[in-house]
């Protein structure tokens, strides 16, 4: 495939509250990972990006890697060498100014350890707002989640490592840890957010330089041949093809922190917007969400019991207590069967999964679910529709489905 033209690049160092300056360059998708087998649902071609289907979602605890949504901002780098791949380490605290380790440096010098967590898009369900009005972005489904093993080296040992110190009261002040990565983008020179400093140094944050997903090298598409990952915080914070950590005073200065990747005010639209960025908090935590992976909309079911079943999860840590189930529309609620693997003291950070059976179906059905956190945070009735269509955790709502008579 030829470069691609791109006349939508936002410079990262221009001031969110003003307009955002284009500046025309070209990506070269030329050498894009071979998806020719992908059973993914496409959204987009250019850069690639695709959810996995409903009726997949649910099947296993563990997302198989071949099933896990792939989002990309530009063209999939293709990194030779990867245990030779260095990530630069600078900024405050750390030793001699700046540190260069490399991937194998990172597997060999650290323990490595694995955390099961969820990945999930901000945008996830953002057709759920694209409904009530326009939104800018990938219009995402249901499907941009999952649940996985990763592998790596916790980061606050090897930031404790380069000389970042472990007690927060020996840290002058509040600090970010910025992510760059290798990765071109349509928006900006190239990927980057940043994370709070405390979050990235505490040992129960589970926050990991990975190089395995599901007991696997990392694969092109999920961040070879080394990711962040920040379970708990939506996935733009899991900044993949790191190149260099920053520890700093303020947070990352790239687009996708600062112009992106937050709640607008309902009145904030594509000619407004620019006055909010500045305004509004970046996203970290996840907030608590549910969906109904089976049965879907429209399907036809055979005459008899039908099992509902999806998924629920939270931020922060923040484990699901109860997904409520009702068939009528949210008149009457029925209490689901939980199946949370195997829980371990501490954070957690996985999804849970759900089912709830029923002898029947009423003929005039509305199937909708309902998640609760150990902090009884649960979800808002109606979509709160923001400009960017992010972090949409509405009550999951099911329409048309039909049972055939019995024979």
């Amino acid at each position: 495939m030829p470069p691609v033209a791109n006349s939508s690049f936002h410079s990262p160092n221009s001031d969110p509250a003003r307009a955002q300056t284009t500046i025309p360059i070209s990506l070269d998708y030329s050498k894009e990972p071979c998806r020719a087998s992908t059973q993914l649902i496409m959204r987009k071609a250019i850069p690639f990006n695709a959810e996995t289907p409903l009726d997949q979602l649910d099947d296993e605890f563990v997302t198989p890697t071949q099933h896990l949504f792939v989002r990309t901002h530009g063209p999939v780098p293709e990194l030779s060498g990867h245990d030779d791949h260095q990530i630069v380490f600078e900024g405050h605290g750390v030793r001699d100014g700046l540190v260069t380790l490399t991937v194998n440096d990172i597997k060999t010098l650290f323990e490595k350890v694995s955390t099961t967590a969820v990945l999930m898009c901000a945008g996830n369900r953002r057709d759920g707002l694209n409904d009530v009005k326009p939104t800018k972005g990938v219009i995402w489904g249901a499907g941009t989640t999952g649940n996985c093993i990763w592998s790596g080296a916790r980061l606050c040992q090897v930031l404790e490592h380069i000389g970042i110190p472990t007690n927060p009261l020996q840290r002058e002040r509040k600090m970010h840890v910025a992510f760059n990565s290798v990765e071109a983008c349509e928006e900006d020179a190239n990927y980057g957010a940043s994370i709070p400093l405390d979050k990235a140094m505490d040992p129960l944050g589970e926050v990991l330089l990975c190089y395995e997903l599901n007991g696997r090298p990392l694969c092109r598409d999920h961040g070879a041949p080394l990711r962040v990952v920040v379970p708990g915080h939506i996935g733009a914070r899991w900044v993949k093809y790191l190149s260099k950590i920053s520890i700093q005073e303020e947070e990352s200065t790239a687009f996708y922190q600062q112009l992106d990747y937050k709640v607008l005010p309902p009145s904030a639209n594509e000619l407004t917007a620019c006055e909010w960025w500045n305004k509004c908090p970046s996203i970290q935590e996840l907030n608590v969400q549910s969906v109904i992976c089976s049965p879907v909309n429209n399907q036809v079911l055979p005459a008899g019991p039908v099992t509902i079943s999806g998924y629920a999860l939270s931020g922060g840590g923040r484990a699901i207590e109860r997904v409520d189930v009702s068939v009528d529309g949210g008149k009457e609620w029925m209490v689901a069967t939980l199946n949370n693997g195997q829980p371990k003291a501490g954070p957690v950070f996985s999804w849970t999964l759900f089912e709830l059976s029923v002898e029947f179906l009423p003929e005039q059905n509305e199937i909708v679910c309902r998640a609760f956190d150990t902090s009884q945070n649960t979800q808002p009735d109606h979509p709160l529709w923001n400009y960017r269509g992010v972090m949409n955790n509405s009550l999951f709502r099911v329409h048309g489905v039909t049972q055939s008579p019995e024979v």
